[in-house]
């Protein structure tokens, strides 16, 4: 069991992109560009974190830096629904995620 990362929602430059600015960092000082669920396919945090927000209807990339999640989403998409499970993904990164055990 984990704790619970809180976030920030932060407008982007665009309609189709939110930041997430979290309360601890998921990458250290490197850059992960997820452009579909294969890119993802690593063991580390970040890539856990872009698998779960690939499987909510409308995410097309995530780019996480350090504590700042970037989503973009299929044009027109309807942000007051897509906000609930993104922000529940976000949060429960750490309370759900596998470490593998020796």
């Amino acid at each position: 069991m984990g704790q619970i990362i809180n976030a920030k929602l932060l407008e982007g430059p665009e309609p189709s992109v939110r930041h997430f600015e979290l309360d601890r960092g998921i990458t250290g000082m490197g850059t992960c560009e997820y452009f579909s669920l294969a890119d993802a396919s690593g063991d580390l945090p970040a890539d856990l974190l872009a698998r779960r927000l690939f499987e909510i209807s409308g995410v097309v990339s995530v780019f996480i830096y350090g504590n700042v999640v970037s989503i973009h989403s299929l044009p027109g998409t309807d942000w007051q629904k897509l906000l609930p499970p993104i922000v529940d993904v976000i949060r429960n990164l750490f309370i759900h995620y596998e470490v593998n055990r020796v």
